[in-house]
């Protein structure tokens, strides 16, 4: 199947336009012409994740494939849906993989419980478990106004089917990268979003990105809290956990990750004002709410969560975040917060 889909690529990327049509005769090979265009990483990700279902020495393990969670109702609804696709084969990947590579390496199903977290470039990093407790012990020390929807989604829960409960730290990790590589996606292909109406683009774009930005951020607090409470309450567990090599390198590249996506976001604001501009379009920020005036001088808004991002620097700054950031090998700080109005 994915000789087919590379062969078929081959033929088609010369003739099909790059523009996204509002009319998706194929979603998941239209998705795959998008993502191998416009967002390389997210492109060999859904590639290897097309399948629904693989066998490992006599194993079948099935799942939920890239083009099952494709959308096409509206040119919107088709972009946002590529976006949770990729989100969810990351998750796909995790599981497939990290199966595959204990095979190649040790020719047997794993004992135990292995994740290979997705890095880009059709590589991941496989890592092996170590002793950890259930998150829901550290939903106390989430103040009451971090307490989002994925607090009580991931977190305040007692659901052991969720990877982010029963794994610790290491299901966090990899809550955490599936939001980044969906995020990366919507940025990645603001162009489509923008290309036949700026206003009402950037608006949905917005719409998208804001939210899943916002959970990769959530969920490094939460990994970072894990750590602080588990340093304190079980040393020796969490010496298996940073003692844990492959887990170091892991959670060192899906950080690394987040703060290049935080950074080019940011960046992107300032080509935004460029396209703004030329369509005629005023853009302004006030804490974080941004607000468009059209020719017509009709007005949209949208929130960009300035506030989260602004106390979320401030506990990573404390003591004993610093002291895990350190320890793990993750970014001591995020990039400043930049606004519209530069």
């Amino acid at each position: 199947m994915k000789t087919a889909i590379k062969l078929l690529l081959v033929l088609t990327v010369v003739v099909l336009p790059l523009r996204l049509s509002s009319r998706i005769e194929n979603p998941q090979q239209s998705a795959l012409l998008l993502l191998q265009k416009y967002s390389p990483d997210s492109y060999s990700l859904a590639l290897m994740t097309s399948e629904k279902q693989y066998t490992f020495n006599g194993k079948n393990v099935r799942g939920n494939s890239f083009g099952t969670f494709l959308k096409c109702e509206s040119r919107y609804e088709f972009l946002l849906s590529v976006s949770l696709a990729v989100h969810e084969s990351t998750h796909y990947f995790s599981e497939i993989y990290s199966l595959k590579e204990v095979m190649r390496r040790y020719g047997r199903i794993p004992t135990g419980d292995y994740f290979c977290y997705y890095t880009g470039g059709g590589a991941g990093i496989l890592v092996k478990q170590t002793s950890v407790f259930m998150t829901r012990e550290i939903k106390d020390l989430v103040p009451v106004e971090l307490r989002s929807i994925y607090y009580k989604v991931y977190v305040d829960t007692d659901d052991p089917a969720l990877v982010s409960q029963r794994s610790g730290v290491y299901g966090l990790i990899d809550e955490m990268n599936a939001y980044v590589r969906g995020s990366r996606v919507v940025l990645d292909m603001f162009p489509l979003y923008v290309q036949n109406n700026f206003g009402e683009g950037l608006v949905n774009y917005y719409e998208d990105l804001v939210p899943d930005l916002s959970a990769a951020l959530y969920f490094r607090y939460f990994m970072l809290t894990y750590l602080v409470y588990a340093e304190k309450k079980s040393p020796e567990m969490f010496a298996s956990v940073i003692g844990n090599r492959q887990f170091l390198r892991a959670v060192a590249r899906v950080d690394k990750d987040l703060v290049a996506l935080i950074s080019d976001y940011f960046a992107q604001k300032k080509k935004i004002l460029k396209q703004a501009e030329r369509a005629a379009v005023v853009i302004s920020e006030t804490n974080g709410s941004v607000d468009l005036l059209f020719p017509d001088q009709s007005r949209r808004d949208t929130d960009l969560n300035m506030e989260l991002y602004m106390r979320l620097l401030k506990i990573f700054a404390s003591e004993d975040y610093r002291s895990v950031a350190k320890k793990v090998g993750v970014s001591l700080t995020l990039p400043q917060y930049v606004s519209f109005d530069l």
